[in-house]
């Protein structure tokens, strides 16, 4: 169930190709950590200085060339965690400080929210590298509900939402990159009706917007044609499902994870909770 840090961005193998990543610490040896420097930048995410994850070389190394694409993070409280600050690409590389950069603004939903668990490992000091050498190590551990705050942080593990948050989310009008992340995650959910206790399993495949564009459909049909929650639609109204029926993730899978895997998951799931007898699954 891990997700990987590419099943968020989804770059072909030519992008990554033409990628780097870089991995930011402190300003110079002793100096301010970037972390610090990047709190305290009041702008949003998107609008922040993030100069430093674009340097032009590393001694007489040169760390980009133009048009390369940047993933830049910098490092968290914890050695191993890493903070996405910068999605962009580079125009000019200058003989020193850092390069011009034109950020990608399909990513500004992700900055400041995504966190990674990557060992940068004994690199001689080094903070830049191809994006390759690292990608399929980056594990999504946290996403923020908003740009980064030491207590606004849930996991992955942990996604559940009412019917008023999953809508607001879904339409866009909170949780930015909760979506995101939704739109990029295929896998089994669980809808509660939290008045009964009667549980309903369903399965989100398929290579388009994941499990976001399966619970888009609850959100506006409220019963996702599901023939069990369509009676009880049609018996107890709309105002029922909407107070109390929650809508939570059990498991995850990055977009290019085999679908018929995910079925089988999903029936396994069915028969744990016995939702066909004792639930809203009619099949």
């Amino acid at each position: 169930m891990k997700l990987k840090l590419n099943d968020l961005l989804r770059f072909s193998q030519e992008q990554i190709n033409n990628a780097k990543i870089s991995l930011n610490i402190t300003h110079g040896k002793g100096g301010q950590r970037y972390f610090e420097m990047w709190k305290s930048d009041e702008r949003v995410p998107a609008e922040k200085d993030v100069w430093y994850a674009y340097p032009s070389h590393y001694g007489r190394s040169r760390c980009f060339y133009e048009g390369e694409t940047c993933v830049g993070f910098i490092q968290m409280d914890r050695n191993n965690e890493w903070l996405l600050v910068a999605v962009g690409k580079v125009v000019s590389v200058p003989t020193s400080g850092p390069c011009k950069y034109e950020p990608i603004h399909e990513y500004d939903a992700f900055l400041g929210r995504v966190i990674v668990r990557l060992s940068k490992g004994n690199t001689m000091g080094r903070f830049v590298f191809h994006l390759s050498r690292f990608l399929d190590e980056c594990e999504v551990i946290r996403v923020c509900e908003k740009a980064y705050e030491e207590d606004a942080a849930f996991s992955l593990d942990s996604i559940s939402l009412g019917y008023a948050d999953l809508k607001a989310t879904i339409d866009g009008y909170k949780n930015p990159s909760l979506r995101k992340i939704l739109e990029n995650i295929k896998g089994i959910y669980c809808l509660t009706d939290t008045k009964t206790g009667k549980l309903y399993i369903g399965s989100a495949t398929g290579d388009s917007k994941g499990i976001a564009q399966r619970w888009g459909n609850y959100s506006v049909t409220l019963s996702g044609g599901n023939k069990e929650l369509c009676n009880l639609l049609q018996e107890k109204g709309e105002e029922y499902i909407k107070s109390n029926f929650k809508f939570t993730v059990i498991e995850y899978f990055g977009m290019r994870f085999d679908d018929e895997k995910i079925l089988q998951r999903e029936a396994y799931w069915k028969q744990v909770f016995d939702t066909i007898r004792h639930g809203y699954n009619d099949n």
